[in-house]
């Protein structure tokens, strides 16, 4: 995975929360809600090793940019 932004040394995370569904792509998303509606943001990860992949909750300090 290449990042094109720079990780700050301080990052507050304000935005945003961890849900677990059973979504057949992805069971961890990072959910922004606003009253009654909601966007679930994923990211791809990728191990070098066994080379998968999977999605997932965005990193934490992507969360207060978006």
């Amino acid at each position: 995975m290449r990042y094109h932004y720079k990780i700050p040394h301080f990052y507050t995370s304000m935005y945003g929360e961890i849900y677990i569904c059973d979504h057949p792509v992805y069971n961890r998303c990072t959910l922004f809600k606003i009253e009654d509606a909601g966007l679930a943001v994923i990211q791809q990860r990728f191990d070098p090793v066994t080379k998968q992949t999977w999605w997932s909750e965005i990193d934490p300090w992507l969360s207060d940019c978006i």
